[in-house]
């Protein structure tokens, strides 16, 4: 006989019930003009765009004697950004909220990735880096989706614990969370990523108000550990060594860096023309992707780069300008987490330009929604969804507040 009231079906039906309210909390709303509209989804747009012209350029024809047409690779960045883009607009319609409550879960999902990435017979090894799983329609790097777990994962915690970041609790997860991150990265081996999150994370840290003294301590502590892992393996201290002095073994561990140099001083100002570039066929390993920039500025000149720099500029800009409502508004969530994205696009977009005019020793970083590759334009896809679902928010507050304060006026008239 059915029972209403018995104690089995009064569980069945509060199980039903929350996970009536957990799919209520993930369900889709807004549309689609609302993203387009936005300044910052417009910023991101050209950056694409960009990159889908340079890319193009970088690999419609292969760099052999043949110098035989090759569409392969650009059509495959078509679909990564049209994949990308449809990632994009679902977690942009995800509640915060939501996000907020499951950050633990994206957390350990992100380190799961990590050692299924590390089992032989999973992981794929390219280039003597154990970096990706091959899902059969195409290779993922969990490295890129587990930077924006752990912006995630941090943003909660710093928002959840306030009340103790002024003492060295605060860093505990710093140390069990991001230490065994960072230990998976450097197995496959992936210094720059591993790089990427800890100064990320460091900085998130420093924004959410941990003490100076702290900081700067954990923060050297980080500097010498890096220090100590670039000088005891010999390609890293090869690197940094080329890096003072590319030109010192210019066939050897400079030898990118020389090709890149070379790149972009012979773009001069205006570059030699789209399309044109020599150094793309013959001289330059991965100018689709870790060398880009060398690319842009032998074909469009240092003006070419320029213009890329000033767009980053100005998302980067609006994003923090993003993070600064949210802190005022009172979300220390959302603040947190867009400057945990907009730094994070920030410092990998500096790197990437860093290495390829020779400020910085070289690392295997692209550049976010314009170098060639999957699983980076979807990272960068799904920290913009982040940033459009934070925008609609702010905005949805702003709106409420000027509501609210027109009734009151009104009311106060009458």
């Amino acid at each position: 006989m059915f029972c209403g009231d018995c104690e089995p079906m009064r569980t069945l039906m509060n199980r039903l019930k929350f996970t009536r309210l957990s799919l209520g909390e993930v369900s889709l709303a807004g549309t689609f003009s609302g993203i387009v509209s936005s300044y910052l989804f417009m910023i991101v747009s050209v950056l694409m765009v960009f990159g889908l012209i340079m890319v193009f350029s970088a690999t419609a024809i292969s760099s052999d004697q043949s110098l035989a047409a090759n569409y392969q690779k650009f059509l495959r960045h078509l679909g990564h950004i049209a994949v990308s883009v449809l990632v994009m607009w679902i977690v942009s319609h995800v509640r915060l909220d939501w996000i907020q409550y499951h950050s633990k879960r994206f957390m350990g999902i992100g380190i799961v990735l990590l050692i299924l990435v590390l089992i032989p017979g999973i992981g794929v090894e390219i280039n003597g880096s154990l970096r990706w799983i091959d899902i059969g329609v195409a290779r993922v790097q969990p490295a890129e989706l587990t930077k924006i777990m752990t912006i995630i994962f941090f943003a909660a915690y710093l928002s959840q614990h306030r009340h103790i970041v002024q003492t060295l609790r605060i860093w505990k997860p710093f140390f069990l969370v991001l230490g065994p991150v960072c230990l998976l990265l450097l197995l496959q081996p992936d210094l720059g990523m591993a790089m990427v999150i800890t100064v990320t994370v460091s900085v998130m840290m420093f924004i959410a108000g941990v003490r100076l003294f702290d900081f700067f301590k954990f923060g050297s502590f980080c500097i010498v550990v890096i220090a100590i892992l670039i000088l005891a393996v010999d390609y890293r201290r090869e690197r940094l060594f080329s890096y003072l002095d590319p030109f010192n073994d210019a066939d050897g561990s400079g030898y990118q860096l020389v090709q890149s140099l070379i790149a972009i001083g012979r773009g001069e100002w205006f570059g030699v023309g789209l399309g044109n570039s020599i150094q793309k066929l013959f001289y330059l390993p991965f100018g689709e992707n870790d060398f880009l920039i060398a690319i842009v500025g032998e074909e469009l000149g240092s003006v070419g780069i320029i213009a890329i720099i000033f767009l980053f500029a100005a998302l980067i800009w609006m994003v923090f300008q993003l993070a600064k409502k949210c802190w005022l508004q009172g979300s220390t969530f959302c603040s947190v987490l867009a400057f945990g994205v907009g730094f994070q696009i920030s410092f990998q977009s500096i790197v990437h330009v860093g290495v390829n005019i020779g400020l910085l020793p070289t690392t295997g970083l692209t550049l976010p929604f314009i170098s060639y590759g999957g699983s980076s334009m979807l990272s960068s896809m799904i920290g913009v969804g982040l940033l459009l679902a934070i925008e609609r928010q702010v905005n949805n507050y702003e709106e409420r507040t000027i509501e609210n304060y027109e009734e009151g006026t009104m009311e106060g008239y009458q």
